[in-house]
């Protein structure tokens, strides 16, 4: 009997283990460097200056942040294989933020569009921080966004982006 229960609880610690084991997986966790979202700038007026040098200047004032990221299922043979993670912010031009605030649903379904698009178009798959990858969805987003909700949004800056297995 006693042989039983050591075995049976092994068995569980197993089973367990292995439970946590895949919840607590690495996650294959990329930042791109469009994440940074402060702009490089010459230094024209400074003492010293020498074309070419180069400064990493403030963050632009005109920023909006989506408050939680955007979910992309990447399906393989009608079954989901992985699930992408991103966060998105924009660079708006100046005053145009409260507009934003009211289109911000509008634009987050634009936005899951165009990166549903990029999933099934393979844009998630193999080395998907690609430098190139990463301006095709950008230029896409940001035309997106232009499209729907009005020129005054300049950039979109890929603030994180993770691909968890399934």
């Amino acid at each position: 009997m006693r042989l039983f229960f050591k075995i049976s609880s092994i068995a569980c610690a197993g089973a367990v283990g292995g439970l946590l084991a895949s919840f607590f997986a690495p996650v294959e966790m990329s930042k791109s460097f469009f994440a940074a979202i402060t702009r490089v700038t010459p230094v024209k007026n400074a003492p010293g200056f020498q074309p070419g040098t180069l400064r990493i200047g403030q963050a632009a004032a005109n920023q909006f942040k989506f408050g939680s990221p955007f979910f992309v299922p990447l399906i393989q043979e009608d079954t989901v294989r992985a699930i992408i993670a991103i966060s998105l912010g924009l660079e708006l031009q100046s005053g145009s933020e409260n507009d934003l605030r009211a289109t911000e649903v509008k634009l987050r379904d634009r936005f899951l569009q165009v990166l549903f698009d990029h999933a099934s178009l393979g844009g998630f798959q193999g080395d998907f921080t690609s430098t190139r990858n990463l301006l095709i969805l950008k230029t896409r987003l940001l035309d997106s966004a232009q499209q729907s909700v009005g020129t005054h949004i300049i950039d979109v800056f890929i603030t994180d982006i993770a691909r968890q297995k399934v």
